[in-house]
């Protein structure tokens, strides 16, 4: 599945010392939706992958560009079965993973 969402700047007060690696998905369990919550130290392309725990690949989404600082990330979940999955978030080199799961 390929999509582009946009990554809208988290506006909120719990922005931490800049630039630190924030990331965190959010809500736990997620039903639709499931947003990644994560801090950027450059401007970038950013792209998804969700995999299953044994490692399948799932999703493929283009976020596009993003800036510096704290932004969020939209995860489609409405089509996975209820489970534990592997979201990989790439930028350039940087590369981390968050586990996202859905209930249903």
């Amino acid at each position: 599945m390929r999509s582009t969402v946009n990554a809208p700047p988290l506006l909120s007060d719990d922005v931490v010392a800049p630039y630190a690696d924030v990331l965190r998905a959010s809500p736990t369990p997620s039903d639709d939706v499931a947003v990644v919550t994560m801090a950027f130290t450059r401007p970038g392309t950013v792209q998804s992958y969700l995999y299953a725990l044994d490692g399948t690949p799932l999703q493929h989404i283009d976020h596009g560009h993003t800036d510096m600082g704290v932004m969020q990330l939209s995860i489609p979940t409405a089509s996975l079965s209820a489970g534990a999955y592997v979201c990989r978030i790439v930028q350039g080199t940087d590369i981390r993973t968050v586990r996202i799961i859905v209930q249903r």
